[in-house]
């Protein structure tokens, strides 16, 4: 979003929840899981003008590649005690965040400017 000098969507009107080690543990499975695709992602996000390096840095592929951080993230979380409930009830507020911050900057951007961006993008 500060790439694209948008505003911040708003805060969620839900409770706040003190930190938990099994929530952040399902929203970082969310981000992580990410990467994975990341390649498919990358190329979507380019029909909004969103590149690895500009507004979709989180896409770019790690020195040591894609899957490295998923097996090491995956290795430390297999032996954690969490609970699972909680992690998938985060993992699913996260892809819901997320979500709606996607469709907030489709919305800001509008169609054309989206395709406009991309096309500046690409050949930058």
């Amino acid at each position: 979003m500060h790439d694209l000098d948008l505003p911040q969507p708003p805060a969620s009107s839900g409770d706040v929840i003190p930190f938990n080690p099994s929530v952040a543990v399902g929203w970082l499975y969310v981000a992580e899981g990410s990467k994975l695709g990341a390649n498919i992602l990358s190329r979507m996000s380019l029909a909004l003008g969103l590149t690895e390096s500009f507004g979709a840095r989180h896409l770019a592929p790690a020195p040591e590649g894609r899957g490295q951080s998923w097996k090491v993230f995956k290795a430390a979380i297999d032996g954690a005690e969490l609970d699972r409930t909680m992690c998938v009830s985060a993992a699913e507020e996260a892809f819901a965040r997320f979500s709606t911050c996607l469709d907030l900057a489709q919305k800001l951007l509008g169609e054309d400017g989206a395709e406009e961006a991309a096309r500046s993008r690409v050949a930058l």
